[in-house]
């Protein structure tokens, strides 16, 4: 019995700290909230695309990814911790784990679009602060 209940203890401390861990870089993430797409302007169609919303306690995403790529958009919820944005994809065991930069201000005056910020690999510009421009497969829709 001790043999069993030790290794438990040791498991449940470690989950414990994660916890807290995670409570405390969590921080304000509002600047993030609305629709930003990949590019500054939209040629042949639409490029990766992130909608991050904020709907009572919980803070909601949509994925958008390029019409080229003909891939399924995803849903899920997300949060920032320190230098990383957590994405936690509807039906997905862990979290997706993507370095953010700071937002910035568009300095090419031929730019319409005057906020963007570096998620990953990839600059996106913030279309707008809505939350409603696509739907959830990625269409735009306007209300």
């Amino acid at each position: 019995m001790k043999k069993i209940i030790l290794p438990i203890a040791i498991v449940l401390l470690i989950i414990l700290g994660l916890v807290v861990i995670w409570s405390m870089g969590r921080q304000s993430h509002t600047f993030l909230i609305g629709s930003w797409h990949a590019d500054p302007s939209v040629a042949a169609g639409y490029k990766e695309r992130f909608v991050f919303g904020a709907e009572f306690e919980s803070e909601r995403y949509n994925y958008h990814p390029s019409e080229e790529d003909g891939q399924d958009s995803t849903t899920g919820e997300w949060s920032v911790m320190g230098d990383s944005l957590v994405l936690f994809e509807k039906g997905k065991l862990f979290p997706v784990f993507m370095k953010i930069g700071e937002l910035e201000t568009e300095t090419d005056e031929a730019v319409v679009y005057k906020e963007k910020i570096k998620i990953g690999d990839n600059t996106y510009w913030r279309y707008t602060e809505e939350t409603n421009l696509w739907n959830r497969e990625g269409d735009l829709i306007i209300e």
